[in-house]
């Protein structure tokens, strides 16, 4: 769905509110703002005034998400002794256990966004770490006020380093 005088997508970016990852997002968001794009970016609340300094919408993090600020929460990714070890820690603490407060806090962006511009075709760029949007791409049902043939585009953006050990 479109709204008559809007032409491009609104752009919800749910990427991980760590700092490595919220800083390209900002830069990112920012470029798209200045084009004419309409941003909401999922973040902590320690990450909201930055994101409304760049000129996007907050929208929060809900669930186990929000807990990334807190280092004593994950011990196993902030005690890592190298980047192979806190990879494989993330990826067992963190992506798959995040998922579902990930999902839930994405469902409530793009309620929000679809009230606030009913008519507002929805992209969402997912950074490759942010495991909430699997669901948007398996047809899991979307929130009140989307139709029910209606699917979100997803986008996966971020850089990922390969660790390579010789």
């Amino acid at each position: 769905m479109k709204e008559a005088t809007r032409t491009k997508p609104c752009v919800l970016y749910a990427v991980p509110p760590r700092e490595g990852h919220m800083r390209p997002a900002l830069q990112i968001a920012k470029h798209l703002i200045t084009k004419g794009f309409d941003v909401t970016v999922l973040g902590t609340q320690n990450w909201k005034s930055t994101i409304q300094a760049a000129g996007g919408h907050f929208s929060p993090i809900i669930g186990h998400w929000g807990t990334l600020d807190d280092p004593d929460r994950w011990p196993k990714i902030a005690q890592a002794s190298d980047s192979a070890a806190r990879l494989a820690a993330s990826l067992d603490g963190g992506f798959v256990s995040l998922l579902p407060s990930g999902l839930e806090s994405v469902r409530f962006a793009l309620a929000s966004m679809r009230r606030h511009q009913p008519h507002c075709e929805i992209v969402v760029l997912s950074d490759t770490c942010f495991s909430g949007t699997l669901g948007l791409k398996l047809g899991t049902d979307l929130p009140e006020g989307f139709d029910k043939r209606e699917e979100i585009k997803t986008i996966g953006v971020g850089d990922v380093d390969i660790l390579v050990e010789f």
